[in-house]
């Protein structure tokens, strides 16, 4: 059985919960996803206890983005949506800051779900959408 411990951060403050399932894991995403249209905080998945690797998951709008880490070394990686897409993306919320990514980094927020329930049951980089090395 995989333990989960689970980051996030709103404006008012940090948030940590440890959570036994993959299942709890998704029914808080999509608990906090509903709920926080406004702020979009990014959510941060480890595996305990050695707190990789990590997947984290920006929520709150109607794409994500997502970013991968095997360990606390690089390589590290960022999804990718339409590589030929320009701009930026709306902002989300990473530890108290406010933080944007590069358009091309958006995916529909339905496969950056099934990216986080695959990194849940394999504990690997998720292959259900593309990626980049960062």
């Amino acid at each position: 059985m995989n333990i989960w411990k689970i980051v996030w951060a709103d404006p008012q403050m940090a948030h940590e919960q440890s959570v036994a399932s993959g299942d709890a894991v998704i029914e808080l995403v999509n608990r906090l996803h509903s709920k926080e249209k406004g702020v979009r905080p990014v959510i941060e998945i480890m595996k305990l206890p050695s707190e990789s690797p990590s997947l984290s998951i920006a929520i709150g709008h109607e794409e994500t983005v997502l970013t991968f880490e095997e360990s606390s070394s690089p390589p590290y990686y960022i999804s990718v949506g339409n590589s030929a897409r320009s701009g930026t993306s709306p902002m989300f919320m990473h530890d108290g800051q406010g933080i944007d990514h590069l358009a091309r980094n958006l995916v529909p927020w339905s496969s950056g779900l099934r990216a986080l329930l695959e990194f849940l049951t394999t504990a690997e980089r998720p292959g259900a959408i593309d990626w980049e090395r960062l």
